[in-house]
């Protein structure tokens, strides 16, 4: 799958995946960075871990964006994804100017977070490597967006 997160011009960021069949699916984020900076988290973090069920999994398989905004939703993703979900927000949180917190923490904070929603989830053990990893691969993401002009895209390749 291509991934392509777009720069438009009116500050509302474009993301489209275009699948190894050629189908495609194609959202608008909000203005600002929080809508690429999220989706970019996802990527490292799904990549990093390993993921098949994430959001990027998930639109690989055949999701539609629209998929995701549909009443119901959450109860029906696996329960990989809402493990992405929480290791992104709480990867998010840390990027976006949080507390500087240790790997255990991190870890903790994960846990407690896929307990509140899917209690008999299995989370991935996250080691000082793979956090060390996500970090590293999301500044480099981050980088590349934000030195990204207006109109211009952002290309990643999802191996799926």
């Amino acid at each position: 799958m291509k991934v392509g997160l777009k720069k438009a011009k009116d500050g509302r960021p474009t993301v489209t995946f275009v699948r190894a069949d050629g189908s495609s699916t194609t959202g608008r984020l909000g203005a600002g960075d929080f809508g690429p900076v999220h989706d970019l988290t996802h990527y490292a973090v799904e990549m990093t871990l390993g993921l098949q069920q994430g959001f990027y999994g998930l639109l690989a398989a055949g999701w539609n964006i629209t998929d995701f905004e549909e009443k119901g939703t959450a109860a029906r993703l696996p329960d990989e994804a809402i493990v992405a979900e929480c290791i992104v927000g709480q990867l998010t949180n840390t990027v976006l100017g949080g507390p500087e917190v240790t790997t255990a923490d991190f870890s903790w904070l994960v846990r407690e977070a896929v307990r509140a929603q899917r209690p008999a989830a299995a989370v991935p053990a996250i080691d000082d490597a793979a956090f060390r990893t996500m970090r590293e691969r999301l500044a480099v993401l981050l980088t590349r967006w934000r030195a990204l002009p207006p109109g211009e895209t952002l290309e990643l390749p999802w191996p799926a």
